[in-house]
């Protein structure tokens, strides 16, 4: 995409768009990175367990747009379409707590389980 900005003459030759899950146990952080990702986002939605929020940062000619999905509770309770042509999924542990690192694990076998039957498909 090429888009000039007159005035500032800011050219914008690079643009890409990243869709980023969070998941993990309840308190350990998702919510408070959401927030600080898209503090300024004029693009947020609640959909029940799930959170979505967009932000785009641009520079250096590179424009970068981040959907951030913030959810609530196990991955079997989330919906599969949240999954849906995810980049990534950030699994958010507390270092202070040893249970959330197991949990993690077990999360991640479930959204990759979840892709398996053919729920989500992720990038």
């Amino acid at each position: 995409m090429l888009r000039s900005l007159v005035g500032s003459e800011m050219c914008i030759r690079d643009s890409h768009q990243f869709k980023v899950v969070l998941i993990g146990p309840q308190g350990t952080g998702k919510s408070t990175i959401f927030r600080q990702l898209v503090s300024d986002s004029t693009c947020t939605k609640h959909m029940g367990r799930v959170d979505c929020g967009r932000r785009s940062y641009s520079g250096n000619g590179t424009s970068v747009t981040l959907s951030l999905w913030d959810t609530q509770g196990p991955p079997s309770r989330i919906p599969s379409h949240v999954f849906q042509a995810a980049d990534a999924v950030m699994v958010v542990c507390d270092a202070s707590r040893a249970f959330c690192f197991d949990t993690g694990v077990r999360w991640l076998r479930a959204v990759a389980e979840i892709r398996s039957r053919g729920g989500a498909s992720c990038k």
